[in-house]
């Protein structure tokens, strides 16, 4: 009887042991460092509503306006921001007979200050924040049929910035105003032009 008693303590012993054992759970946590956004790679493409031209003091419309450009914009803590952009634009004229030439293009290297507020304007849902912003951009720019001559750009732009609840990239939607001047080795001249551009931002 005796021997039965100890059998029976010592199994009841053995499982409430293994019970014990199989009951802790080993949990290894690892922190991930948070990595702070220090700046936006803007990739942009940008398409133009026809702008007004004069050639040889005769009024026409060009075709159409098409470009590109790269840039940084800063992420300090602030709601003003530093921007640097390096962009192309064609402007197709080939609608104008007169004209030795069918293209006129731009090529900017601009710098300037952009508001991108740190708290959402608004939200499209719980997840997805709008941010209204707008910027001003002035810079030298190369122009003509052969981008030989040497001027000035000055841009203006407003529109929102879509991303993610937990991801700073998104995309930035925005209208152009672009202030255009002479072409002093031509009698062409290209008056001030509204483009809609579409920009990839890009986080660290």
């Amino acid at each position: 009887m005796k021997k039965n008693i100890v059998f029976a303590t010592l199994m009841l012993s053995l499982l409430n042991f293994y019970a014990q054992e199989e009951s802790t759970i080993n949990i290894k946590i690892t922190e991930v460092p948070y990595q702070p956004v220090t700046a936006f790679l803007r990739v942009s493409f940008d398409v133009g509503f026809q702008q007004r031209v004069t050639w040889k003091n005769v009024n026409y419309k060009a075709r159409n306006q098409i470009g590109f450009a790269l840039g940084l914009i800063s992420c300090k803590e602030s709601d003003i921001q530093f921007e640097t952009r390096v962009g192309f634009r064609q402007v197709d004229i080939s609608n104008i007979d007169s004209v030795p030439f069918r293209k006129y293009f731009d090529f900017d290297i601009l710098i300037g200050g952009r508001f991108f507020p740190r708290y959402p304007t608004f939200g499209l849902s719980r997840t997805t924040p709008v941010r209204l912003t707008f910027s001003t951009l002035g810079g030298l720019s190369l122009t003509g049929n052969d981008l030989t001559n040497i001027g000035f750009s000055t841009i203006f732009t407003g529109g929102f910035i879509i991303s993610q609840k937990d991801n700073p990239s998104g995309i930035l939607l925005e209208l152009q105003y672009r202030l255009l001047g002479n072409d002093p080795a031509t009698d062409l001249h290209l008056h001030s032009a509204w483009l809609l551009s579409v920009a990839w931002l890009f986080g660290p």
